[in-house]
């Protein structure tokens, strides 16, 4: 009996994109905050006046509920990057 050896090689690492709307196209997609501080632990606050990382733009889309939504299609290592810019000013408050 031989023995065969195969070799294939690496495939490319493959790239998640988001995007700035949801599969529809118009409704606006992202990371969900509130306003108004909810029953339970685990709230976080951010001060008025932070300046928003260029990447992202905060939508108020209803009531208390904010969305961080990325400005434009970005890799989801770039959407991370500005929401870890953006959560260091972020404080516990419960």
């Amino acid at each position: 009996m031989s023995s065969v050896s195969l070799w294939f090689p690496p495939l490319p690492r493959q790239q998640i994109w988001v995007k700035e709307t949801l599969v529809d196209g118009q409704t606006p997609g992202g990371i969900s905050t509130f306003s108004v501080q909810g029953i339970g632990n685990n709230w976080w606050k951010l001060d008025r006046g932070i300046s928003i990382p260029s990447e992202l733009e905060l939508i108020n889309d209803r009531g208390n509920h904010w969305l961080w939504k990325p400005l434009f299609p970005m890799s989801i290592e770039t959407y991370q990057q500005a929401l870890r810019v953006i959560g260091e000013f972020f404080y516990r408050v419960s």
